[in-house]
Order: C-alpha cells, then sequence, then structure tokens
C-alpha cells in the first residue's frame, strides 16, 4: 500500500477526522498562509483537528492540523498548531499537545503512522518581562 493510502486509511479510521484533498483543511485566517510544504513535497491531505474534534470533546484543548506527507516511500503525519507564540502561553501549549498525544494514541491506525509536532507562531510573538530578564541572563 502506498504512503497516500495509508494516511487516507488511518485518517478515514480515526474518529471524528474528515480528511480533506491537499492542504484544504487549512484556513486562510488561522494559519494557510503560515505553513508551506518544501519545494517538490506534496501533500497527501490535510484535517482540521480542532474543527473536526469540536463536538466530541468541546471542553478539551485541541490542536490545529495535521497534513500528510511521505518521505522515504511512508507517510509522515505533521501535526500543526497555529497560536500566538507569547511565552504565557507555553503550558496551554503544552495543554493542547497533552490532548492531542493521548487522541492520537486512542486511533490504532493513525498512532502508527511517524509524527512530528510543529507550534507555528500566529500574528503574534511576544515575551513576558518576567521571562526576558530569565533569557537575558544566561
Amino acid at each position: 500500500m502506498n504512503s497516500g493510502a495509508v494516511f487516507s486509511e488511518a485518517i478515514n479510521d480515526a474518529k471524528h477526522l474528515q480528511l480533506k484533498v491537499g492542504l484544504k483543511a487549512l484556513k486562510p485566517k488561522e494559519g494557510k498562509s503560515r505553513i508551506h510544504l518544501g519545494k517538490g513535497v506534496v501533500a497527501l491531505g490535510s484535517v482540521a483537528i480542532d474543527d473536526d474534534c469540536k463536538s466530541a470533546h468541546p471542553n478539551d484543548t485541541r490542536w490545529d492540523y495535521v497534513v500528510g506527507v511521505n518521505r522515504a516511500s511512508k507517510p509522515l503525519a505533521h501535526y500543526i498548531e497555529v497560536h500566538s507564540a507569547c511565552t504565557n502561553e507555553v503550558s496551554k501549549m503544552a495543554e493542547k499537545l497533552e490532548w492531542l498525544k493521548q487522541y492520537i494514541r486512542a486511533q490504532a491506525k493513525l498512532s502508527l503512522i511517524k509524527s512530528e509536532f510543529h507550534w507555528v507562531a500566529s500574528e503574534r510573538v511576544k515575551r513576558s518581562e518576567e521571562h526576558t530578564s530569565e533569557l537575558q541572563s544566561h
């Protein structure tokens, strides 16, 4: 089975997820302009995890997207969160990542696909004054 079929089957087998062609799951105002594939890299498909899991997990801190690509003839899942990059958001990001990892572990086929996790800075990037002084003193 080729990598596209493996990725597609894993997404279709996962609870709540809806596979979109290419990068169509990425929203224009929520990271689409910040996410690009490398030269010659073709998306196996994409999923808006946050949207697809919202009704099943309404109170959880959900991750934004997964984009599948082919790497060495095997699927690779890039899990992408577009979020403000402020130091006071790190604990929220850790919470979102923990939710995502638990979700992936619960999906039999998806859990078998190699994964990478990415935090893509949205428009706002800021260090708090407290952390700024710590960073400068080291």
